[in-house]
């Protein structure tokens, strides 16, 4: 598929009259390249959904509820509800109600996001502005947004007839009597056209971000250093989620008691549809996977009328007697692995390629990434941890409530940031990220010993307790009772005395011998 080219017609002075400026930049762009994104934004989904329902649904479910099911896994793929609303006349009086369900197939969700974002990638290979693919990601968030809305408007049902499903309903609604309901459901529609702008606007604009040639100003340089690996490991986490679910539903089939006595007489499209569930679902049951691993809890809460409960367990408590499930002892390595691959990722430079890629004897770029991933995980975990849970919610002769089933959202927040704290410290150690002598340095310089002081000699020179030292002579204060003692002067070592050079020996001059006078002449005779 070749680059599509930048669209003619930007330009503020070709802008239609009338409008606001940044009204009129964003209805005149590339909508053909749009349009082609959201073909795959809308219609990945759509055909995974359209694959998993047909295996899923029960015989005799019929071609609308089919229709509804297919509309209803693509809009909650994007974070939309099931809605539906009922009434009925029982006891002479006319009752109404309502209920939704949020259960995002997070696998579906997975794969959208991914070809819309490669597909974006494509057609905005060649823009040189940022603001401009910008404003496409406005273009395919909206024709995906008003897409799904169209899809829910269409595809809704009413009834009671659910094929070989149809006994569970009428045995939920014996005790109803003999009394008409009229009951309507399908897809949220408000939140199809909402949620999925609002998921494709922000995804693919953070792929823009991502780009740091369109990104000229030099603030958003500095903050694009700083995030664009973590954001590359994060998106990576979320896409490995599926792929994690997948080993947990594996090893739930094929180990335990607990599973096997809920399959006990399955034929095979009876594990066609369990199978094709477990694929839908497999990006949630990958987080609570992770979770469990990294000793989370799972549970539900509800409230109701004022009232809230609650009920989270430990990973031993869906291992133990209780629900025998030892299969879900891979958690406790699955977690380790998936958060070691993409701490490593993270001190590869998000495997960029060689020329962005930062040089291997710099240390600082990949330290600083590693801290950042960590910090990251504080706020991307509530959020995946929100995707995956399910939620419900309704009201029924005035009285409200809302159920949801999933992990703990602050346990497992703080305990995958805990894991992947140490994590990054091992794999930064081991990929030499982390200089391990210079971290060695810094502890050794904070290990400082207190002064102590030293014990009592037993011979040869008096201690400290023994007569004559200072303080403690005959007559000195607290010797005797009723002195007043003055307090204990901490001991402090004698200082040295200076040192001096020894003396230099006084010199002397040398002795000289004494003089020895001249011989005196012999007398002279006297003259004659």
């Amino acid at each position: 598929m070749p680059p599509t080219q930048q669209m003619p017609g930007q330009q503020p002075g070709q802008q239609r009259a009338g409008l606001p400026p940044w009204v009129a930049r964003v209805l005149v762009g590339n909508w053909a390249g749009s349009a082609l994104v959201a073909v795959f934004a809308v219609g990945v989904p759509g055909v995974l959904a359209t694959i998993l329902m047909l295996l899923m649904k029960p015989d005799g479910f019929g071609v609308d509820n089919t229709l509804t099911g297919i509309a209803s896994g693509m809009t909650m793929a994007y974070g939309a509800d099931f809605g539906a609303k009922g009434s009925t006349e029982v006891f002479g009086g006319t009752y109404s109600g309502h209920a939704g369900l949020g259960a995002m197939p997070l696998t579906l969700t997975v794969l959208g996001l991914l070809a819309a974002i490669l597909v974006f990638r494509r057609v905005t290979a060649r823009y040189t502005s940022a603001v401009d693919a910008l404003l496409d990601a406005v273009r395919v968030a909206l024709i995906s947004g008003v897409a799904m809305m169209v899809i829910a408007l269409i595809f809704r049902s009413s009834g009671l007839k659910f094929g070989d499903a149809s006994g569970l309903v009428d045995e939920a609604l014996s005790e109803v009597g003999d009394s008409h309901i009229d009951l309507k459901y399908g897809p949220g529609i408000a939140g199809s056209l909402f949620m999925t702008f609002l998921m494709l606007f922000v995804v693919l604009a953070l792929s823009v971000f991502l780009r740091r040639d369109w990104l000229r100003a030099r603030p958003l340089e500095v903050v694009h250093d700083w995030l664009a690996v973590p954001l590359r490991a994060l998106a990576w986490l979320f896409a490995l989620l599926p792929i994690a679910g997948i080993v947990v539903a594996i090893a739930l089939f094929t180990i335990g008691d607990g599973t096997s006595e809920v399959t006990t007489g399955f034929g095979f499209m009876d594990w066609v549809k369990l199978g094709a569930a477990a694929v839908a679902w497999a990006g949630n049951l990958g987080m609570y996977g992770i979770t469990l691993g990294a000793v989370g809890q799972l549970g539900g809460w509800s409230s109701a009328s004022g009232e809230s409960t609650s009920e989270a367990r430990h990973l031993t408590y869906f291992t133990g007697d209780q629900v025998q499930e030892p299969g879900l002892w891979v958690t406790v390595a699955l977690t380790p692995i998936l958060l070691v691959a993409i701490a490593y990722f993270v001190t590869q430079g998000g495997w960029r390629s060689r020329a962005t890629a930062p040089p291997a004897a710099d240390r600082g770029p990949g330290l600083r990434n590693l801290a950042v991933w960590v910090v990251s995980m504080l706020v991307a975990v509530p959020l995946f941890v929100r995707m995956a849970n399910v939620h419900a919610h309704g009201s029924v002769l005035g009285q409200s409530a809302h159920v949801t089933i999933g992990a703990s959202g602050v346990g497992a927040t703080f305990l995958l940031f805990a894991y992947a704290l140490v994590v990054a410290f091992v794999v930064g150690l081991a990929t030499r990220t982390i200089d391990g002598p210079a971290l060695k340095a810094v502890l050794v310089s904070l290990n400082r010993t207190p002064a102590t002081q030293p014990p009592p000699s037993q011979y040869g020179q008096p201690s400290a307790q023994q007569y004559g030292a200072p303080g403690q002579q005959y007559g000195a204060p607290g010797q005797y009772p009723g002195q007043a003692a003055h307090p204990a002067a901490p001991y402090q070592p004698p200082l040295a005395p200076p040192y001096q050079p020894p003396a230099a020996p006084p010199t002397t001059p040398p002795s000289t011998p004494p003089s020895t006078p001249p011989p005196a002449a012999p007398p002279s005779e006297p003259e004659s």
